[in-house]
């Protein structure tokens, strides 16, 4: 894009942002004019007042929400001189912020009728300055102050946002100029080749959303309670669902806090840069000093399609994984580099696409994800690489050491662990494997995906109880919406928690079965009847990558085996076994 195109966007970005900074600081004034008037009333005198006139009035908006505003016109007298007033409250204006209005409507409107004075304050060195309530409304003090600090602070961002990216599409731009064949030297980051993780700049990022998103569903838990209990609007139980979310980015936020007190920031130097599409990645990971000596380390190499859709509210984005592999290394006895780096290599395919992210609506990401499960805080690490097509001179031979194709001795040997694994280990795998006198036996237990089964618990524990809350309300269609997706989602639960498999592998015949709560009636196949056995995409949580283990036969069924293998160089592996024992190599 031409720079000037560029300077435009921004620019209106800008003006964007200030829109949003300027109606936080108003309203954030408005409430700090209120703080002082109540401050300032602190020594005003109190003086007995006729109500002349009561009056509630009601707005509603264009969403449908109604406001009140008490309105009333009295009559007081100080030194021997007549005043006429007729402010209520230091708020002013219309709101639906608790029962203010009512209340007070209700108090002066029969002080009214029945002729019953009323105690005003008035402002002893201007006695035309005169309130009915000098107190301080603290609610809707809060929900005001909310705008200076949300509205306020989303548009300094994306003012700060607009400058940050001017400056660093001018550094781009320039640098394209200077290699506008070689687009892995446009990013900053990749000048070097030294990547860093970005742990400390996403902390940061959920820490402000976090706090934002609290701020705006606080007050949620002083209206629910009101409108539940006193108006029986069950309906807005559903409000609380967003304190809940609440909830869960303050355990993240804390959560990755914590995590980099810990490890701090994890570099990754590049041996080849950029790497090359059927090639390598060559590169070594500096691991900070708090990882454990014994860690098992798991790395995953993801060719990512972002998409964004939409626009406004209805803005979305989803990930697409177009190709993914994994390696494990076991820190105890592997192969260091001096000052004790990890080397790092995985084969990259020929058949996709480049990184690209050029368009902001359809980017390209080939990223690698490092993690190792430690006692009390995980260990995480991402790093977004630069991998283009530099043509076939760079791709690897079919003989290269990191072929599929490695002997079975070495596959199965257990002097090839606390190397980098490129073969995989069926071992590692949850599942029990013997031998019996029927063949090899391997049983997958249930509960293997235990983080995807929690999540969906918690899921379709929340709807279910929402649409039992709703049914017990009678709000019936939301009762039956609710509660159906909560059943589907229990459902999905049950099977993550409790679906098992088992296979017997003898020459030529596969025997298998599979249930909930108990295995069920044995059923066999035999090799011939197999056109292929193979190894397919299933679920997905976060990044991590669930593999299902499927056959097809000649008759086009396609039966499962297996769900819910983690791994994908483990699962190949024992793919290759069961293949061998088949007789199907």
């Amino acid at each position: 894009m031409a720079l000037p195109k560029i300077r435009n966007r921004i620019g209106c970005l800008a003006l964007f942002g200030s829109v949003f900074l300027l109606a936080g600081l108003v309203i954030g004034g408005f409430a700090v004019v209120n703080l002082w008037h109540w401050w300032d009333a602190r020594d005003w005198e109190p003086v007995p007042a006729r109500i002349l006139s009561a009056d509630l009035s009601q707005h509603r908006d264009s969403d449908g929400a109604t406001t009140y505003q008490a309105k009333a016109e009295y009559q007081y007298e100080w030194a021997g001189q007549r005043y006429t007033g007729d402010r209520v409250g230091f708020s002013g204006g219309a709101d639906n912020v608790g029962d203010f209005h009512h209340d007070a409507f209700r108090e002066l409107d029969s002080a009214r009728r029945t002729g019953r004075p009323v105690t005003i304050w008035i402002d002893p060195d201007d006695p035309a300055e005169s309130v009915v309530y000098r107190q301080m409304r603290w609610g809707l003090f809060s929900l005001m102050m909310l705008f200076p600090l949300l509205f306020g602070g989303v548009g300094a961002g994306i003012i700060v946002f607009s400058i940050y990216g001017g400056r660093k599409a001018k550094q781009e731009q320039s640098k394209q100029g200077a290699h506008p064949d070689a687009p892995w030297r446009w990013r900053e980051e990749w000048q070097d080749g030294v990547l860093s993780t970005s742990s400390k700049n996403l902390m940061w990022m959920i820490v402000a959303f976090a706090t934002l998103w609290n701020l705006i569903s606080l007050p949620v838990l002083f209206f629910v309670p009101e409108e539940v209990l006193d108006k029986g609007n069950y309906l807005a139980l559903l409000g609380l669902l967003f304190p809940l979310v609440g909830v869960g980015l303050i355990v993240w936020a804390v959560l990755l806090w914590k995590r980099w007190r810990r490890f701090g920031c994890t570099r990754l130097v590049l041996k080849t840069m950029p790497a090359a599409l059927g090639g390598a990645l060559e590169a070594h990971l500096e691991l900070p000093s708090a990882l454990p000596s014994d860690a098992e380390l798991d790395l995953r190499l993801s060719c990512v399609h972002r998409r964004v859709s939409g626009s406004g509210k209805n803005r979305s984005t989803h990930e697409d994984y177009l190709w993914q592999d994994d390696l494990r290394i076991e820190l105890a006895g592997a192969r260091r580099m001096p000052g004790g780096h990890l080397p790092v290599r995985f084969r990259l395919p020929a058949d996709q696409p480049q990184s690209d992210w050029a368009k902001a609506r359809s980017q390209i990401i080939w990223r690698l994800d490092v993690s190792s499960d430690i006692p009390g805080v995980d260990y995480r690490a991402q790093f977004d690489l630069p991998v283009f097509d530099r043509g076939p001179e760079y791709h690897l031979d079919p003989n290269d050491e990191l072929s599929r194709e490695e002997s079975t001795d070495r596959r199965e040997s257990k002097d090839h662990q606390g190397t980098q694994d490129t073969a995989g280990d069926w071992r590692r795998l949850p599942l029990v494997a013997e031998l019996t006198g029927s063949g090899h036996r391997y049983y997958f237990p249930p509960a293997r995906q235990k983080p995807v089964a929690a999540i969906v618990t918690l899921f379709a524990l929340v709807f279910s109880g929402i649409g039992f809350g709703m049914g017990a309300a009678s709000e019936w269609i939301f009762a039956v919406v609710f509660g159906l997706f909560g059943l589907l989602m229990l459902w999905a639960a049950l099977y993550l928690w409790l679906y098992r498999s088992e296979l017997v592998v003898r020459k030529g015949e596969l025997g298998y079965r599979r249930g909930w709560f108990a295995l069920g009636k044995p059923r066999s196949i035999f090799s011939y009847q197999i056109k292929s056995l193979d190894l397919k995409s299933g679920s997905r949580s976060g990044n991590r990558q669930y593999y299902d283990l499927s056959a097809e036969t000649l008759d086009g069924k396609t039966l499962k085996l297996a769900h819910g293998l983690a791994g994908k160089r483990d699962c190949q592996a024992l793919l290759r076994r069961i293949k061998q024992q088949l007789g199907m190599d």
